[in-house]
């Protein structure tokens, strides 16, 4: 996961959610997002049979 937290610190691009904070207990590493509403990419990108 750090890797992942690594690179949307990184990067600005209008189709990544931007990165606002995170942190880590011993266990477990959060993430905070920013909100999109509209329900999931997934529904649009994969065809419907």
């Amino acid at each position: 996961m750090k890797v992942e937290r690594d690179i949307l610190t990184k990067v600005d691009h209008l189709f990544i959610i931007q990165l606002r904070y995170s942190f880590q207990t011993k266990y477990r590493l959060y993430l905070v997002l920013d909100f999109v509403n509209g329900g999931h990419f997934s529904s649009l990108s994969i065809p419907h049979l």
